[in-house]
């Protein structure tokens, strides 16, 4: 029998399993036929336990909850929870509708900025090259079908007239068709801000999108249960999808994009050269046709057959002269077409770049958008949304570091270079000093035997690169490079003169830096439309009265007995024509003479240009070294007028200077290493991936050598170019090997007569016997010894003074016959002297 504590403990626990029976009872739901009449019944209930309790329960120990909800509001609770749930299943399906739909669009803006930039920018080029490369095939079989004929015996002149015809033409069409302005335009208003409107509509799009989306997280299998209470995301899927795309597209592409359109640019560039190549091999062309000929028109023969006899006759005489002319015409025509189809393989590299960087692009904002989706809370979002930044700040960070570490490296490596270049320079005073010699006579004998078979080496180059790199001055302003800032100077200096704001004008260049080719640019560019008059001073003149006689000459003033005085009257009084008249004169140091009384004449000639400033534009070309002796022995007269030293050629003028008239050509050229590999070029070598990255090396380290080689003498840098090319075609390109530097250590063994001798004639660009004794005071013997020591090492060499005198390279000193330095000689020679302290600037 229980007694009366357990009794009381068990109605307790009975009480208790009642009341969790009522309150289950009341969260349950039940059945709709039974859901009213429950609800009414738990109702009643609810109220009589509110009011009266229950006999099992001791109300003094547990109360019965208070303001309890009203099952209804607890059904309709539960009802909208799950409601909710299923809203926010709802909502995932539609944020999985969203991304799939923004990663079309962001494929399909991908695809549309590809295709319209290859419209604008690929299309172009093959649409214009190919009728261009049909017809340079169809020109190279019609000068190839009239060569043939001219060889069985056909009339020359045909041969001329075609080779012209096709000339015009194809040269009228190219231009025609490969104007490049139109291409260009488009190319640079896509790729100036590549992407923009792609960009825009992808924004448009993400304007579009919801604002917000409410999810939950998705239970993680096995699911055994549900339940809707659980964690709640909240995405602002518009404000993710803009940070996602926060970086603007234009400033991702903006690098490829230039380094394409750089492409593009060349290769639309490369164009011109190809026009340059056509013209100058036909032009060749017919010059070997104007030999053939005998430099004259055929002459109209009395029949047919005496114009065959003709023809046949000097066919005959120069079968040579008709393979020339084959070679320049066919050959040319036949390499401009091989090179234009192979223009468009330099655009791989860039566009494949640009299309990867559009990819990258765009496939990195869906990954940022895909990253931050798929955060299940704020700190995650938070942790995503840095981690991108970090990335993209960590990866500008080490583009910067990579660029001060490369600028670093270069101004190391100048650094270096310039300390092996002193070092040098020292070891050589050393050697001097001591009496050690850098080279044996052996090596002296090469160097001469080198200078002196010039001919035999321009003997051996084919027919085109001997036209192209002839010893001669330029005479087509196409082949001058490295002087366009020189012919602004000139033309912003000719304008404030037209102006009355500007007298006469002297350039003062270094011997064989090119002054005779810049003047012949000058006249055909900046003078274009003026009355131009040229006067070349050949040989020294030493009083006003000679001058005056070439200078009326020139002008064209017809005076019995002219004089400096009559022609500034003349110049004075003479009325203005049409066009502005320019008088150039080349080679203005041979009016002085370094001796007493000798600048009298240079300073007389400058006040007559001081005074007729108004009438004529004088332009005149003055050695270097001649002009800075001037400025020291009369500066007043060389304030008389504008002097301007052009800028020193730098290696990139030097590069240019020979790629260019290689071009013309139309030969491929390769670059090839040296046997013995510097420590630091081996290294860059390795580094190169591709073999056009290995070209770029080898390029770049030949023409720093040879800049280092040639300085200002732009002969000694064509010497150097003809002497390192290997003519034999290697897989149809030419081979370049790395120039082979002449020794030039025996001028370190010039006592101090010699070394001044050669000073003077760096100021007097050329001195006669006579001359060089009245300069040092030496007699007939004394002079001849200087002169005769320096001709046998082929220091110096003769120069006719008019084309009718002949001269003997290899003869004695002669009185009267004019000597200058040999114009391969002039760099290493200036060089020496400004190592020994004799010359100093010019």
């Amino acid at each position: 029998m229980l007694t009366v504590v357990e009794q009381a403990e068990a109605l307790e626990q009975a009480a208790r399993a009642f009341q969790r029976v009522l309150e289950t009872a009341l969260g349950e739901v039940a059945p709709p036929e039974l859901s009213g009449p429950l609800q009414e019944a738990a109702a009643h209930l609810a109220e009589d336990v509110q009011r009266g309790g229950t006999f099992l329960l001791d109300l003094r120990k547990r109360q019965l909850p208070e303001d309890r909800p009203p099952v209804q509001a607890r059904l309709e609770e539960r009802r909208q929870r799950w409601a909710t749930w299923h809203e926010q299943v709802v909502h995932r399906l539609d944020l999985m509708q969203v991304l799939i739909a923004l990663r079309q669009v962001l494929e399909t803006e991908e695809a549309g900025l590809l295709k319209r930039t290859a419209a604008l920018t690929l299309q172009p080029v093959f649409q214009r090259f190919a009728p261009v490369i049909e017809r340079l095939q169809q020109a190279a079989r019609e000068v190839e079908a009239a060569c043939d004929a001219a060889v069985a015996g056909g009339p020359v002149g045909v041969l001329r007239d075609t080779i012209s015809r096709v000339q015009a033409g194809t040269v009228r069409y190219m231009q025609q068709t490969l104007d490049s302005v139109t291409a260009l335009v488009q190319a640079d208003r896509v790729l100036d801000q590549p992407g923009e409107e792609e960009e825009a509509r992808v924004h448009r799009y993400v304007e579009q999108l919801p604002e917000r989306l409410t999810l939950h997280s998705p239970p993680k299998p096995p699911i055994t249960r549900v339940d809707p209470r659980g964690p709640v995301l909240r995405l602002e899927v518009r404000t993710i999808a803009a940070e996602a795309l926060a970086v603007p597209l234009p400033q991702q592409l903006r690098e490829p994009a230039q380094a394409f359109r750089a492409a593009l640019l060349a290769v639309w560039g490369e164009t011109e050269q190809l026009q340059h190549i056509v013209q100058y091999n036909l032009e060749a062309a017919l010059d070997e046709l104007a030999h053939l000929e005998g430099g004259k028109d055929e002459a109209p023969a009395p029949d047919a057959r005496a114009a065959e006899a003709q023809t046949a006759e000097v066919a005959s005489k120069s079968p040579d002269r008709l393979a020339s002319v084959r070679e320049l015409g066919r050959d040319g025509l036949q390499r401009a077409a091989q090179l234009l189809g192979e223009l468009p393989q330099g655009l791989y590299a860039p566009w494949t770049a640009l299309c990867e960087a559009a990819f990258a692009a765009f496939s990195g904002e869906w990954d940022v958008l895909r990253l931050r989706i798929q955060s299940t809370d704020l700190m995650e979002q938070r942790w995503a949304g840095m981690r991108v930044q970090m990335a993209r700040r960590l990866r500008v960070f080490w583009r910067d570091v990579r660029e001060q570490g490369e600028r670093r490296l270069k101004e190391a490596g100048r650094y270096l270079h310039l300390g092996r270049r002193q070092a040098r320079r020292l070891i050589q005073r050393g050697q001097s000093a001591v009496g050690v010699l850098s080279q044996t006579d052996d090596a002296q004998q090469d160097t001469i035997s080198a200078i002196t078979n010039l001919e035999d080496l321009l003997a051996g180059l084919p027919l085109v690169y001997r036209k192209l790199f002839a010893f001669e001055p330029v005479q087509v302003p196409s082949l001058m490079e490295g002087r366009g800032r020189d012919l602004v100077r000139v033309r912003a200096h000719y304008t404030r003169w037209r102006q009355q704001q500007a007298g006469a004008l002297v350039l003062a260049l270094p011997l064989g830096s090119g002054r005779t080719s810049l003047l012949n640019v000058l006249r055909q560019t900046v003078f274009e439309e003026a009355d131009v008059r040229v006067l070349s001073l050949d040989e020294r003149l030493s009083h006003p009265d000679q001058l005056a006689v070439r200078l009326a000459a020139v002008l064209g003033v017809d005076v019995t007995r002219p004089t400096l005085e009559g022609l500034e009257r003349y110049l004075r009084n003479r009325p203005a024509g049409d066009r502005p008249l320019v008088c150039m004169i080349d080679n203005l140091e041979h009016l002085l003479l370094q001796r007493p009384g000798g600048i009298q004449l240079m300073e007389r000639v400058l006040i007559f240009f001081s005074r007729t400033d108004r009438h004529v534009y004088w332009v005149a070309t003055v050695a270097g070294h001649a002009w800075h002796f001037l400025e020291r022995t009369a500066s007043a007269a060389s304030g008389l007028v504008t002097a301007y030293r052009p800028a020193p050629l730098n290696r990139e003028s030097l590069q240019a200077i020979l790629i260019n008239r290689h071009r013309r050509s139309g030969m491929p050229l390769r670059f090839a290493p040296p046997r013995d590999p510097s420590p630091l070029l081996r290294q860059r070598l390795r580094r190169a991936r591709t073999d056009e990255e290995q070209q770029a090396v080898l390029r770049e380290e030949y023409f720093d050598r040879l800049y280092r080689l040639s300085g200002q003498n732009i002969m000694l840098a064509l010497y150097y170019w003809l002497r390192s090319t290997d003519f034999e075609v290697e897989q149809g390109a030419l081979v370049i090997h790395p120039p082979r530097p002449l020794d030039f250590g025996f001028l370190t063994t010039f006592d101090l007569a010699r070394a001044f001798t050669l000073k003077a004639f760096l100021i007097h660009n050329t001195l006669t016997l006579e001359e060089h004794n009245l300069i040092f005071r030496l007699n007939e013997e004394q002079g001849t010894f200087l002169l005769e020591s320096l001709l046998n090492q082929r220091i110096i060499r003769p120069v006719p003074t008019t084309p009718a005198q002949a001269v003997d390279p290899y003869g004695p000193i002669l009185p009267g016959v004019r000597y200058r330095i040999s114009p391969l000689l002039v760099h290493p020679v200036t060089e020496h002297l400004r190592l020994r302290h004799i010359v100093y600037q010019g």
